[in-house]
C-alpha cells in the first residue's frame, strides 16, 4: 500500500519577456500582454564541436519585429514562408523589398483570369444552393 501526502512545489515562472535584439519589454502579468506576447519568439541555438563556441548551448528571447528585420536579409525563403503561395520565392522576394505580404505576387495574366473563374463559379454554385434552400445552405447560415 502507498501513503501519499501533499506538497507544494515551487516553480520558477516568467514575468517578463525581454527582446534581446531590441530591448523591448513584455509584462507577462498584465492580462492585455497576452498577444504582445505571441510576437516573442524564444530559440534555442547549438554549437557543436569546432565551433568558436564549442558546445555553447544558448537561449534567445527575439521580438517578432526583429525576427523579421533580419529575415529580411536572408539571401533565400525560408521553408514555410508563403508555402501555400503558388509563387512562394516571389512573394519572399517581394515582402523582402516592400515590408508588405502579398500573396498574388509573380501572378501571371492567366492566373488571374483562372482566379477570377473560380470565384464565379463558387458564387454560382452559393447561388444555386440558395435558391435550391439546400440543408447545407440552411447549415452555412445557421453556423454565421
Amino acid at each position: 500500500m502507498k501513503i501519499y501526502e501533499t506538497r507544494k512545489k515551487e516553480v520558477e515562472v516568467p514575468t517578463k519577456i525581454v527582446c534581446d535584439a531590441t530591448g523591448l519589454e513584455i509584462d507577462l502579468q498584465q492580462p492585455e500582454s497576452y498577444l504582445e506576447r505571441n510576437k516573442m519568439h524564444s530559440f534555442t541555438l547549438h554549437f557543436g564541436y569546432g565551433s568558436d563556441f564549442d558546445y555553447d548551448v544558448w537561449e534567445v528571447d527575439v521580438s517578432e519585429k526583429a525576427m523579421l528585420e533580419w529575415i529580411k536579409t536572408f539571401a533565400s525563403r525560408p521553408d514555410g514562408f508563403a508555402a501555400k503561395e503558388k509563387y512562394p520565392d516571389q512573394v519572399f522576394k517581394e515582402w523582402q523589398e516592400t515590408g508588405e505580404y502579398n500573396w498574388q505576387a509573380g501572378w501571371t495574366k492567366q492566373d488571374f483570369l483562372y482566379e477570377e473563374k473560380r470565384n464565379e463559379e463558387i458564387n454560382r454554385r452559393l447561388d444555386q444552393m440558395k435558391k435550391q434552400k439546400s440543408p447545407l445552405w440552411r447549415k452555412r447560415k445557421n453556423q454565421s
